[in-house]
């Protein structure tokens, strides 16, 4: 595997946390978000899927979501892939691409990861340049996190989304670096883990473009049983497409979440704020709705509570 360790912005020491409790998924309404003046806590943003439709344009939504992430004081932004349109061959044109996106960066001023997704690898050019200026999979620490980023994309891809080898061996490498009391956070851009779900998230998952390459695999088998010892999240990022903005799944002391952003509708969009805070890491998915960001209690309460809720059902309140 093609991995690097990430190199971060200088930051001032904060209390590490070392021991981290899960606490149920909620959205809180509020009018108004400020930064938590809490001096112990932190918090970090994930994006998924904020390319646009056309190459070398900019997606409006994704800018709203940077300023908000900025807004709520998150120290770190993961773009867990699909961040550009893609497709091209021409250095020029793959330079230019990326340039649009790292433009509209500049509306964030914390800590930027990237996780690729199939349209930043879309074709050898583009793979090559990604791999010249960002690790494809790698892991670091921050204050008590582990955060591992991993790349979803190749040679899944190609093989039907079984995980080779090697990749359950950086996988497990990486979890065994720390002790069972530190969280993780685990992003990858494709849902590898959506099979054998409950129905409702089945039936919603399978409406995901990409999820036909990775409906059989050997996730459950054997890669879920390296995070079990582990509390934690495993992210993907390939919502935001064919009305799925949101959906997670529970096993054992996981969370598996899918979430991202379109360019082309204003309903299917949905990020991820995560704060640390006195021993707890709270989730919020942030609902964005006409170009500007809402907080969606009643929207996702349902979807979180009960895990086969009807995922249709969700679209039709979205929709009013």
């Amino acid at each position: 595997m093609n991995t690097k360790t990430f190199q971060k912005n200088h930051r001032a020491p904060v209390l590490t946390i070392l021991a981290i409790s899960l606490i149920a998924i909620a959205a809180i309404i509020l009018s108004q978000s400020s930064p938590s003046k809490n001096r112990n806590s932190w918090s970090f943003a994930v994006i998924g899927h904020p390319r646009a439709n056309e190459n070398f344009a900019s997606n409006p939504i994704f800018i709203e979501a940077l300023k908000e992430a900025e807004n709520l004081g998150a120290e770190l932004l993961f773009l867990n892939g699909d961040m550009v349109l893609g497709g091209l061959e021409s250095l020029a044109g793959i330079q230019k691409e990326w340039s649009v996106f790292d433009k509209d960066l500049k509306n964030f001023s914390g800590e930027i990861y990237h996780a690729p997704g199939n349209h930043d690898l879309s074709t050898t050019q583009m793979t090559s340049y990604y791999r010249e200026n960002h690790p494809l999979s790698g892991s670091f620490l921050h204050k008590g996190v582990q955060f591992i980023i991993f790349n979803s994309v190749f040679p899944t891809e190609e093989r039907g989304g079984n995980i080779n080898e090697e990749e359950i061996a950086f996988i497990r490498r990486e979890l065994e670096k720390y002790g069972d009391s530190i969280p993780f956070i685990f992003l990858m851009h494709h849902p590898l883990w959506a099979n054998n779900l409950y129905p409702a998230h089945k039936k919603a998952l399978d409406a995901v473009v990409n999820l036909a390459n990775f409906s059989k695999n050997n996730w459950w088998d054997n890669v879920h049983p390296l995070f079990a010892k582990r509390r934690g999240f495993i992210i993907s990022g390939d919502a935001g497409t064919k009305n799925i903005p949101y959906t997670y799944f529970e096993k054992d002391r996981v969370t598996y979440i899918l979430s991202g952003i379109s360019a082309s509708s204003l309903k299917d969009n949905v990020f991820l704020h995560l704060t640390v805070a006195g021993g707890d890491i709270t989730i919020t998915p942030l609902a964005t709705n006409h170009n500007l960001i809402t907080y969606a209690l009643k929207y996702f309460k349902q979807a979180t509570l009960n895990p086969e809720y009807e995922i249709n059902k969700l679209n039709e309140i979205l929709s009013d």
